[in-house]
Parts: structure tokens; C-alpha cells; sequence
């Protein structure tokens, strides 16, 4: 079994929405976020850690008001959005749930092989 790793196109509309929103406001995210936001847009696909760490992004940042006070978007609507959004909070948390599966069928697999592997006895 092999997660794959691709980034879904509603994430990448998301993550260019959101620079699209920097850009044109001058606020919102921050570089980091930026960063996040260019190599979802790459057609490379992401790495497993940069997947996890997506993950916890969006567990512990609460999901944005949609406007601010000054009825633009909020600055923290536009982080989201570079983070890929709605989308790549789903995407994340399926791919990180897969990506823990792959690891425990790994591991009872391994635990296998050693139980199944003959003992040596000490002379």
C-alpha cells in the first residue's frame, strides 16, 4: 500500500486564491505560509512530514472568519487559504490518517518476521 502524495487541485486553487490575496492586499499569512502555498502549487508532490506538518497547522488553528472588521477578507482567512484551505485541511487529515496506517501495517509486519524467525541458542 502506498499513500500518494499528490496534491489534490482544489488545494492548489486554495493555496492560489490565498496568494492571489497577499498579493493583492498586501496582508494575510506570512512568509511561511507563502512558502506553503508555492509548493502547493509545484507539481511535485509533498513529502510525508510536510504532509504531517500540515496536519497539525490545521489542529491548532481554529478555522478563520471568512471577512475582517473592514469587510475584506481576514488576515487569517488568507493564511488558511495558503495553507490550502478547506481542502487541504480534508486532504491533510485523509492523507495523515493513511500515511498512520501504512506505518502500523509496517510495523506489525516487521513484528512478524522477527516472531517467525528462528532463535538462535547460545553455545
Amino acid at each position: 500500500m502506498n499513500v500518494t502524495l499528490t496534491i489534490p487541485p482544489a488545494v492548489r486553487d486554495a493555496a492560489q486564491q490565498g496568494l492571489i490575496l497577499r498579493r493583492h492586499l498586501g496582508y494575510g499569512g506570512n512568509r511561511t505560509g507563502e512558502r506553503v502555498a508555492e509548493r502547493l502549487l509545484s507539481d511535485k508532490p509533498l513529502t510525508a512530514s510536510r504532509v504531517r506538518w500540515m496536519a497539525t497547522y490545521f489542529a491548532t488553528h481554529p478555522q478563520p472568519p471568512l471577512v475582517g472588521s473592514t469587510g475584506n477578507p481576514h488576515r487569517m482567512y488568507v493564511g488558511w487559504l495558503l495553507m490550502g484551505g478547506d481542502a487541504g485541511r480534508a486532504w491533510a487529515e485523509c492523507t495523515l490518517m493513511a500515511l498512520n496506517r501504512e506505518e502500523a501495517c509496517k510495523q506489525a509486519k516487521r513484528a512478524q518476521r522477527r516472531a517467525a524467525a528462528p532463535v538462535k541458542q547460545a553455545c
